[in-house]
Parts: structure tokens; sequence; C-alpha cells
């Protein structure tokens, strides 16, 4: 990822989806008997597509009961899609790299998570995931972990 310097990002938020969600039953949990330690593990991807200048962020969280990740809880795999206006001035395809601002990247990825948050707080209601609230995280953390894909070339 490049950082452009003095670049405006002018952009909009298209599509916000739940591509999947499940959660699992626990009566010990739901019942009060036993306190669940959530920890999460969290997967980003970015998909560009050329063809309609835009960029999708993809959020996959499992959630876990315990801090060992022996007992999935639940997951949530949603997806955000952002129009960019000015596409060709600040995604740049280059000798199969492609260079996205780290800043203009990181405020999607903030975004996403934010949503997905959200969505997932708005869907697990009455469930195990109740009190499962995904924490605040830093996006730039993320950037070094996720995968860019090239969808629909140019």
């Amino acid at each position: 990822m490049e950082t452009q310097v003095n670049l405006n990002v002018t952009y909009k938020i298209i599509k916000v989806k739940v591509l999947s969600y499940s959660v699992l039953y626990n009566e010990d949990i739901l019942s009060g008997k036993r306190k669940p330690d959530f920890v999460f593990d969290i997967s980003i991807t970015n998909n560009i597509k050329f063809d309609l200048k835009t960029t999708e962020i993809i959020a996959s969280v499992k959630v876990y009961t315990d801090s060992d990740k022996s007992e999935l809880a639940g997951e949530i795999k949603t997806l955000n899609e952002f129009e960019v206006i000015n596409f060709d001035e600040v995604i740049k395809k280059e000798e199969n790299k492609i260079n996205i601002p780290t800043n203009f990247l990181a405020t999607i990825i903030g975004l996403s998570i934010s949503n997905t948050r959200g969505m997932m707080i708005a869907k697990s209601t009455g469930t195990i995931l109740e009190n499962a609230i995904l924490p605040i995280l830093n996006p730039f953390d993320i950037i070094t972990k996720i995968s860019t894909d090239q969808i629909n070339n140019p």
C-alpha cells in the first residue's frame, strides 16, 4: 500500500449487508451458569472492482467463548462496498501491484468494522453473543494483515 500526499478521495458507501451469520446454542452461557470470555478472530479482505470503480471490504469475524479458541460461539461475515468517485486518481495498478492510499484504506476498513459491530449487535439479541461486542480496533494494525484480490480486471 502506498500513501499519497494531499490526495482528496471522494467516495460513498453503496452497499452494506450480512453475507452470513450463525450462532451456536449454549445453555450454560444463556442461563448464566458460565460466563464466557469472548475472544474474536477478525479477517479483512479487500476486493477491488476496476470496471465498476468500487472497492469491497469483506469482514469475517469468529467469536469464541474461551481464550483457547476451543469453543466457537458464532460468526458473522459482512460486505461493505464503496464507490470511489475519483477512482482512477486514487487506486492505481502498476505491474501486478495495486496501490491504495493507506489513510483511505484505513478509513474504509474502520467503517466496515464499525458496521460489522452494529450488525452483530442487532442480530445477536437474545443469543449467547448478546454481550460479545466487537472491540474497537486500529485499522492501521489490520492493513498489514489483509489480502487484496483483484476482481474484474480493467
